[in-house]
């Protein structure tokens, strides 16, 4: 009766754990995503260049904004608010193209 017990475990185990794993949201949601730290690094530099930009040290923001793309370049805010400040200094070609 046990090795049925560890047998009918292995089974749900091999079939339960790569549905799960392969699920982006699941994976997210349980805490296995590998980019979660990524995005809160890139979450933490796009705040403090928006604090940046916000008492005008618009070179510290844009240095921070260019670093929150480097840990998540799919994360649209950071290209916004990269173009934003670039804007402000005079550099339209620079907005444009981020």
């Amino acid at each position: 009766m046990p090795k049925l017990h560890l047998f009918i475990t292995g089974i749900l185990i091999s079939c339960i754990f790569p549905v799960i794993f392969s699920h982006h949201a699941l994976a997210q949601s349980i805490g296995f995503d590998r980019q979660i730290g990524e995005t809160q690094t890139a979450q933490g530099h796009l705040i403090l260049g928006i604090d940046f930009y916000l008492t005008d040290e618009l070179d510290s923001a844009i240095q921070e904004f260019r670093q929150a793309q480097q840990h998540w370049p799919e994360y649209a805010n950071t290209h916004w608010n990269l173009g934003v400040g670039l804007a402000k200094l005079g550099n339209l070609k620079g907005a444009v193209n981020k």
